[in-house]
């Protein structure tokens, strides 16, 4: 794709010096003729305004190319489509990491559930353990909840 921008881009170059060189030889022959064939002031002038206008006419021409040329440079920016590439490899294996890390968390949690539901209210300290596991099960749900925001914000 960067070859072809650099052939396209040479082949606009060729074309803007074929056209400044065309349009100098015309404007040279054309007053040469004009100055030779007719030798009135109002002949003249009218002569030169066209030229004038066609001159403007190359200037509007070669800056219109220029402005192509500045675009299609800008669109085709690899460079900057790998890195986003990359970073959406990236993006998504992160994605991944996290996934299966609330899978275990949550396996852990609903593991602790069933001992904790299997020892019952045998005595005060099972009771103690429950509330401090229950209490790990939150943290561990808002653990979670935070890495998916986090994951959220870093797609957007």
């Amino acid at each position: 794709m960067v070859a072809v921008n650099e052939k396209l881009k040479e082949e606009l170059l060729d074309v803007i010096n074929k056209m400044d060189s065309q349009i100098r030889k015309f404007e040279d022959k054309r007053r040469a003729r004009i100055e030779n064939e007719l030798k009135t002031n109002a002949a003249l002038q009218d002569k030169d305004l066209k030229i004038k206008k066609q001159s403007r006419k190359h200037i509007r021409l070669k800056q219109e190319i220029s402005d192509m040329w500045q675009a299609l440079e800008s669109q085709y920016s690899v460079g900057a489509i790998s890195k986003l590439e990359d970073e959406l490899k990236d993006k998504t294996k992160r994605l991944q990491k996290l996934k299966q890390e609330a899978e275990a968390m949550e396996k852990v949690s609903k593991d602790q559930n069933q001992a904790l539901e299997q020892m019952g209210g045998r005595n005060k300290e099972n009771s103690e353990k429950l509330y401090q596991l229950n209490n790990q099960m939150r943290e561990v749900k808002q653990e979670t909840k935070t890495l998916r925001d986090q994951h959220r914000e870093d797609e957007k």
